[in-house]
């Protein structure tokens, strides 16, 4: 009788990852260390099951897709603002009468207590943090804090800012209403140095 070969190593506990129960992990924001410690495994395995498995990686990357949408949504809406409805379930002390069947025949009538909804539109503000956070990340080259200026064939470059205070503009970008060419600028410029 020929011997039958083994991997060595322990044995593979991919089969006892569930995957219902992995998606609602991972759509519930869970990264791949958290996951791996609830499966017990560690996280090179669950990374080598992604790389022995392209299906499931796959479906890893697409469930993370899934979360991180609901979080873009979620950011934009508080970014925007939005309203709601409250619903709020009152016990209401007046009441009314209530009748008692027993074989479709009416068996007694009672004095009862009855539930009034009410319903209240609410209103969430706009969040400024929110805002930023969504512009920042949309459109890095207009709203990142820190502005790259690059000055080319002027030696020194002298960046004055000027505030509307300083201007005496009402602009709130400081800009005045006599405004001279790129050209003019440059030569005041070139002046100063």
């Amino acid at each position: 009788m020929p011997k039958i070969k083994r991997k060595a190593g322990r044995p593979s506990q991919f089969g006892t990852i569930k995957q219902n129960q992995l998606k609602q992990l991972v759509i519930a924001g869970w990264d791949d260390s958290q996951v791996s410690k609830f499966f017990g495994v560690t996280e090179t395995t669950l990374n080598n099951y992604k790389k022995k498995y392209p299906k499931f990686f796959t479906s890893l990357k697409d469930w993370k897709k899934e979360a991180d949408l609901k979080v873009e949504k979620s950011l934009y809406q508080r970014a925007i603002g939005y309203k709601y409805d409250e619903v709020v379930y009152e016990k209401s002390k007046i009441g009314g009468l209530g009748i008692k069947l027993k074989d479709n025949e009416i068996d007694g009538i009672k004095h009862c207590e009855s539930n009034k909804t009410k319903v209240t539109v609410k209103e969430v503000v706009p969040d400024v943090t929110a805002q930023i956070f969504w512009l920042k990340n949309r459109q890095p080259e207009q709203w990142r804090d820190v502005q790259e200026v690059i000055g080319k064939g002027f030696g020194n470059v002298i960046i004055q800012v000027i505030t509307p205070k300083e201007s005496g503009s009402d602009s709130s970008f400081g800009i005045s209403g006599n405004r001279t060419s790129l050209a003019e600028d440059n030569q005041r410029i070139k002046e100063k140095v």
